[in-house]
């Protein structure tokens, strides 16, 4: 386990979040100083999956 997360703002693109998480496994997705949730690599390649149309 991580003592710290990244932390990434709610407006953040998904391309720098992806380069982000090549870096780290997880970030803190925030509003200013509120705690929205934690987003993980599972997390993006699941959301990337959906928006693939077959």
């Amino acid at each position: 386990m991580t003592k710290a997360f990244l932390r990434v703002d709610k407006s953040t693109s998904m391309n720098n979040l992806v380069a982000m998480l090549e870096v780290r496994s997880s970030a803190a997705v925030m509003d200013g100083d509120k705690f929205l949730g934690l987003v993980t690599r599972s997390d993006v390649l699941n959301y990337l999956r959906r928006q693939v149309k077959c």
